[in-house]
């Protein structure tokens, strides 16, 4: 499962940054029904460095979606940077035929 650093502002407590725990879920297959993708757990300290305690933000419904908001934003940029990336190596090596 991969762990992320990440700043996020959470409702009721501000910027917090720190470690978070995702699981990108199983696809499943036709014996094995899917799971969908989640935040495992979270490490997170407020603006004075203070360790939130874990429920305070996987029980609390906004404050999981602000956390599952905020990695989806994460998640996303550094697919294009990848994606930016790669188009990048392609242009400089004309050689190489795109996949499709």
């Amino acid at each position: 499962m991969p762990a992320f650093d990440l700043t996020v502002t959470l409702p009721g407590l501000g910027v917090c940054t720190g470690t978070v725990d995702y699981d990108p879920g199983y696809a499943g297959t036709y014996w094995q029904p899917p799971e969908p993708s989640h935040v495992e757990g979270c490490a997170l300290r407020d603006a004075f460095g203070i360790l939130i305690p874990e429920d305070m933000i996987m029980e609390n419904g906004d404050r999981y979606a602000a956390l599952e908001a905020a990695l989806g934003v994460y998640l996303s940029e550094v697919d294009a940077a990848e994606a930016q990336a790669m188009a990048e190596d392609w242009d400089r090596d004309g050689d190489l035929v795109a996949p499709f």
